[in-house]
């Protein structure tokens, strides 16, 4: 909390924003590996991020989001996919964990050309 506060007192940005959410309930009772929402255990979700206005803002408010999250990750796990973030470098393990491999092969089956893609989608398997 300590380092979430003292970020936002730096932000380059009023739009700058850490937004928290509690988890659990309902969404523990299904197994992670059921759906491809592996994170099912996690107590909490944070999302952070800054917006800006002008382009000669951009880097600043980049590196200081770059900043919170290295300074985030001893306390996090994983990453929700539907917050893409261009930045995370495996993405695999941080958006689906353990069922990367099954969500392969149902992407092989549904879409073997891999039609429906972006920067970070599901790979069919080689």
């Amino acid at each position: 909390i300590h380092t979430m506060k003292s970020h936002l007192e730096s932000a380059p940005s009023l739009d700058s924003f850490v937004v928290g959410l509690s988890l659990g309930g309902a969404i523990r009772q299904v197994p992670y590996n059921q759906t491809a929402y592996v994170h099912r255990e996690a107590k909490y979700m944070l999302e952070y991020g800054s917006k800006w206005q002008q382009q000669s803002e951009e880097q600043k408010n980049i590196a200081w989001v770059e900043g919170l999250r290295s300074q985030l990750l001893p306390y996090t796990v994983g990453n929700y996919v539907n917050w893409i973030d261009q930045a995370i470098r495996d993405y695999p393990r941080a958006y689906y964990g353990k069922n990367y491999r099954r969500l392969q092969k149902v992407k092989q089956k549904y879409d073997p050309n891999n039609v429906f893609r972006f920067q970070q989608s599901i790979l069919p398997p080689r």
